[in-house]
């Protein structure tokens, strides 16, 4: 099967990806030593996982040896390289080198007992004496092993671990008084032990440290996100209240307009009341006119009674007219008082009454208009009918004789 190619996007970037690998895990502990993960993945630092949302990490609990799985199942990462490759090589090679020079010293012990203890009746040898080099020798090579061992911690995800370690029993027992009988390569074995004891004893001391440490370090971290949610939170908060703010000022603004424009149309409806009496009580005049002028024409002109008729039907019909039409503008006017009453009840939807009102008035201004022609019509027809009374009027009295 042949691999899938990818292209990067970049001519100068490659990325590598390394294949997974699956190692087993203690059955009872669901752990996995630090050797075995770095036998499989050679300079491994860490084990770490994301959430569900894959936005934070997570590291794996390490205890200094191994390390512990939850038991949730997920996809496990390991984080390669860091500065924990270089102590490791460190303390790794001050082992070695320890270990080395106690089987030595083991040896020379095993095979050179009698020669110890006829030497160590002898009194102090010269220094220039072979014995005295090799002695030099050996302490020289204790202190290149105690500076080549300096006490460097490992990599340790283990944040519940606090408290300062007690020094262990070995150590306790390594700093005994030592007899003074010990000769002097047994009390150099003496003091190797001393100093691996007291090597391992820093070194978990300051492993205990740096756990401590990284303790705090998760403790601010997850104070600065609560923080930050906070703050979040607070932003959210405010921008609504900015857009409620926004908001109030525009719906403020809108209502201002109505109240104007509510009390703009108010005003126009006293003024078209106001016309509208004035043209009912114009017609009433004209009407009261109009049958004093026929009444004394009755008593004048017997001979026109069918002319008078006709005036009288026509007036009659005027009036009738004007019924109508006084009628309509009372209705016109109780529309509009429903009108505004309703535009007042329903000011939340005011576009749709504004629109209505708008084409009340204007269907209110048309049937004024034709109103007014009517009435003009009305008023020439009665200029001449009056007209022409008059002159029949004046013809008639010149007609009667005195």
């Amino acid at each position: 099967m042949e691999e899938p190619q990818t292209t990067a996007a970049d001519a100068d970037v490659v990325r590598l990806q390394v294949e997974a690998v699956e190692l087993g895990l203690h059955p009872s502990e669901r752990s996995l030593l630090l050797t075995a993960l770095r036998s499989a993945l050679p300079g491994a630092a860490g084990i770490y996982y994301y959430d569900d949302s894959r936005s934070r990490k997570t590291f794996v609990n390490f205890d200094g040896t191994k390390f512990n799985f939850p038991s949730a199942s997920r996809d496990y990462f390991v984080a390669l390289g860091g500065r924990c490759d270089v102590p490791y090589e460190k303390y790794h090679s001050a082992t070695q080198n320890f270990e080395k020079s106690v089987m030595a010293v083991q040896s020379m012990l095993s095979s050179q007992s009698d020669m110890f203890r006829v030497r160590a009746r002898r009194s102090q040898p010269d220094p220039t004496t072979p014995t005295t080099s090799k002695r030099g020798a050996i302490h020289s090579l204790l202190k290149s092993i105690e500076q080549r061992s300096t006490p460097v911690p490992e990599f340790r995800e283990e944040a519940h671990l606090t408290q300062t370690p007690q020094p262990s029993s070995t150590t306790a027992e390594s700093e005994t008084p030592v007899p003074k009988h010990l000769n002097p390569l047994e009390q150099q074995f003496v003091d190797l032990a001393r100093i691996s004891s007291g090597k391992d004893t820093v070194i978990e001391g300051q492993r205990n440290e740096i756990t401590h440490l990284h303790k705090q370090i998760e403790e601010l971290k997850k104070t600065l996100e609560d923080k930050t949610q906070e703050l979040h939170e607070i932003e959210t908060h405010l921008k609504q209240r900015d857009e409620e703010v926004t908001l109030l000022k525009q719906l403020s603004s809108e209502q201002t307009y109505m109240n104007t424009k509510l009390a703009d149309k108010e005003k126009a409806l006293e003024e078209m009341e106001k016309n509208t009496n004035e043209l009912i009580k114009e017609h009433r005049k004209d009407k009261n006119a109009d049958k004093a002028r026929i009444s004394s024409l009755e008593q004048i002109k017997f001979d026109h009674e069918a002319k008078l008729a006709e005036n009288a039907t026509t007036i009659s019909n005027l009036n009738e007219q004007i019924s109508e039409l006084t009628t309509e503008n009372v209705k016109l006017k109780e529309k509009m008082e429903e009108d505004v009453q309703e535009s007042a009840a329903k000011f939340a939807n005011y576009h749709d009454v504004q629109k209505e009102m708008a084409e009340d008035y204007e269907e209110v201004c048309a049937k004024n208009q034709e109103l007014t022609k009517e009435i003009r019509e009305l008023k020439a027809e009665l200029n001449r009918r009056d007209e022409n009374y008059n002159t029949k009027t004046s013809d008639l009295s010149f007609k009667v004789p005195s």
